[in-house]
């Protein structure tokens, strides 16, 4: 069948509005009050930084078209215009990276290459790095523009009309900081090696690349290449530290424009970046494999392919900062399709934080569309007992007009299985929520993990925000027939974002990944959770495991944790969860660990990667649930602190029991539920020598010893506890422990 992206691609050019003109102005059906917002805002970001030169910006919204704006000067007397370049500093890397990618979706080059099959031998360039490793920045080389040496400051200060050639620039690089793929570290000099290797893949200078496969093509008329005249008129003097201005005329400062290279040496007007953000991140520009190479990473990494990854303003975003001379600031928002640049003419003047309160200028202004359908919500979404799971998903009416009709694309595994024609009856009014049952294949409940998708193509009226048509789901159907009785997950050979346990998050960039850069066991892999990069606080990431039969009071949950707290910050927590219910579950508190009990490292500013000494063990009983079938439920608190990982998630029963009889059968509680109290009856080999209670979370509410040990009834009055599930710790005098779970009603 065709593939449903042709249709939403259709929906998007027809529905968006936008025209690709030479023009560089706010598009003529704009809503001019929200453009006036938009100009006020920038206005006040332009004063309250004190900015003595100025800013440019451009907003792209689906539905409005392009918001262009600027404030303040480009040179005396002369005020910026949204016709003037502007140095695009690092946000070039973007363009190198789409530039790539395209060119292996022509063939001519795969991101695994070793770079030595393009680029001649170099001291201190290792010839195994891939391309995919100086995309990600993980080749461990030196930079030459952030680690330049006396010797390099020199040359490039002694002539700043020095046409600085790659040749040139490549003299400049020193030894490595570290191996290839062993860790993060951003270099400029990845970027420099890239348009190089684009340059022979493709046989043809890098400048004209640019032109001929971005530019050109995506109509980006003002988008300037190293190697270009940048200079031509119209284009933003430059403003330096001090507040004065730095003059940049035709024939002077050419080392300024072409020592960052192909690292940053790319300018345009914001109107041009926000078009090609739009389709970078779009459906039809790149191949599917592309796009989501462009947008994978590291567990370990926020970084995918010349981009960046945050979650900010309730929003999971990408997005790159720029800084040489000119400041520049980028990002695009795939939940609802905006792109947003501001630049600067000022060194030493960040507009990343003015970018954010644009944005959230642009997302708090952002006028009802007149349609707009959104996946609100879909099910399956992970770990199910089966029979009976009817797939479903939730629309909502984010628009103003009244929707009657959908059509809706469904798939498992990332094959499209049907398209059907949906109807709303009277209609789905504005702001309202409708579940539409779906009728797809799913598959057996054979305990096997599956994603489904679905897309909604197209709809009456036509939906002129369609970023947010799309969604997918990982899921697993289990029955009692598929119930483990062990289970482990130590990610070394998990291919899937997080190997065999499922996340309940949908379209986060920073959601659970599998690391290759820490492991309990060094080298290894584990999962790891990024919460130095979102801003999102009191974010919950939730993991399913599959359904476990517990077999025994010897039955534990065990894993290995790492994870440091950021200086000064709120403090992240890791709790688990279990459910006995199979239909509308509800589950019970497991465990949680905070503060202490978290952090094995000391607290950190830096990323953190733990060595192999910052790793802990932690050991959960699962004896109370004995003869049951569970679902274990684990969940990360986000605070905006530092990094969390897991590894060797393992459940198994341990073999410290005597007893030909299971355990749990030599002890008995009854009535559960219970009303007032409970009773507690044991084998005549059983001795009970002490029991705790304790509550869902831990806290210790009763204890009682006894010294000979005994088999007599023991009754436990709930006094005053409230009702819900608790915990009784029975051990015997030959040291035996079991571990049973009562219920007050």
């Amino acid at each position: 069948m065709t593939s449903p992206f042709f249709y939403l691609t259709c929906a998007w050019v027809l529905a968006s509005g936008i025209q690709y003109t030479i023009a560089q102005s706010t598009s003529p059906d704009f809503d001019p009050q929200y453009a006036q917002h938009l100009q006020t805002k920038l206005n006040q970001l332009g004063v309250s930084g004190n900015f003595a030169g100025g800013l440019t910006a451009a907003v792209l919204v689906p539905g409005q078209g392009i918001w262009t704006g600027t404030w303040g000067r480009s040179a005396l007397n002369t005020p910026v215009t949204p016709q003037m370049r502007f140095g695009m500093a690092s946000n070039s890397k973007a363009i190198v990276a789409g530039l790539i990618l395209k060119l292996r979706d022509e063939g001519l080059l795969d991101l695994n290459d070793p770079i030595s099959d393009y680029l001649p031998p170099h001291p201190h360039i290792a010839p195994q790095i891939t391309i995919r490793q100086l995309l990600e920045h993980t080749s461990g080389l030196f930079d030459y523009i952030n680690q330049w040496s006396s010797a390099t400051q020199a040359a490039y200060s002694a002539n700043p009309n020095r046409i600085w050639t790659y040749e040139d620039l490549l003299a400049t690089v020193g030894p490595p900081v570290a191996p290839p793929n062993t860790g993060y570290s951003y270099s400029n000099t990845n970027y420099l090696l890239l348009g190089r290797i684009a340059e022979v893949a493709a046989q043809q200078p890098i400048h004209q690349l640019l032109h001929s496969r971005i530019f050109m093509p995506l109509g980006l008329q003002m988008a300037y290449p190293p190697g270009d005249d940048v200079y031509a008129a119209p284009y933003s003097n430059l403003w330096n530290s001090a507040g004065t201005t730095t003059t940049l005329t035709h024939g002077a400062s050419y080392g300024f424009l072409t020592f960052p290279s192909t690292a940053g040496a790319v300018w345009s007007t914001a109107y041009d970046m926000v078009r090609w953000y739009d389709a970078l991140f779009g459906h039809w520009w790149l191949s599917p494999e592309s796009r989501r190479a462009l947008t994978d990473n590291d567990g370990y990494i926020a970084y995918g392919l010349g981009i960046r990854m945050r979650n900010e303003r309730g929003r999971s975003i990408y997005y790159h900062a720029g800084a040489w001379g000119f400041r520049s600031f980028m990002l695009h928002d795939p939940s609802t399709g905006i792109s947003l640049c501001i630049a600067a003419n000022q060194q030493g003047m960040s507009v990343s934080s003015a970018g954010y309160e644009l944005f959230s200028e642009v997302l708090n202004r952002l006028p009802t569309p007149s349609c707009d359908i959104a996946i609100f919500n879909m099910e399956p979404n992970g770990t199910k007992c089966a029979p009976g799971v009817s797939p479903f998903i939730t629309l909502q009416n984010r628009g103003a007009a009244t929707v009657y009709q959908v059509q809706v694309a469904m798939g498992v595994q990332g094959v499209w299985q049907d398209t059907v024609g949906i109807s709303l009856a009277e209609g789905l009014a504005p702001g309202a929520l409708r579940t539409i049952p779906l009728s797809i294949d799913l598959g057996n409940a054979d305990g096997h993990k599956r994603q489904w998708q679905v897309l909604v193509t197209s709809m009456d009226p036509p939906d002129v925000m369609p970023a947010n048509n799309y969604r997918s789901a990982f899921y697993q159907l289990d029955s009692p027939e598929t119930a483990r009785a062990s289970f482990s997950e130590d990610f070394e050979t998990s291919h899937q974002a997080t190997g065999s346990l499922i996340s309940l998050q949908a379209n986060n960039a920073l959601d659970w990944r599998i690391t290759r850069f820490a492991g309990h066991e060094t080298p290894g892999h584990s999962l790891a959770r990024i919460n130095y990069y979102d801003a999102n606080e009191g974010s919950r990431y939730v993991l399913d495991l599959p359904l476990i039969r517990v077999q025994s009071a010897n039955t534990e949950l065990s894993f290995s944790y790492a994870h440091a707290f950021y200086p000064g910050a709120a403090q992240e927590v890791l709790r688990g969860y279990i459910t006995t219910q199979c239909s509308s579950p509800q589950y019970n508190a497991l465990f949680e660990l905070s503060g202490s009990q978290l952090a094995t490292a000391p607290a950190t500013t830096a990323v953190f990667l733990p060595n192999a000494n910052q790793w802990r063990r932690y050991v959960v009983n699962l004896g109370a649930y004995a003869g049951e079938d569970v679902r274990i439920r684990l969940e990360l608190e986000n605070q905006y602190g530092n990094m969390t990982y897991l590894d060797d998630i393992r459940i198994q029963q341990q073999t410290t029991a005597t007893s030909e009889e299971p355990d749990y059968k030599q002890v008995s509680v009854w009535p559960v539920p219970a009303s007032t109290h409970f009773t507690v009856v044991s084998k005549p080999d059983f001795r009970i020598a002490h029991l705790i209670l304790t509550d869902g979370m831990g806290k210790q509410i009763f204890e009682q010893h006894y010294s000979d040990g005994t088999t007599a009834p023991l009754q436990v009055n709930r006094g005053n506890l409230p009702a819900g599930c608790y915990f009784l710790d029975i051990r015997s005098t030959s040291g035996l422990r079991i571990i049973r779970r009562v219920v007050f009603q």
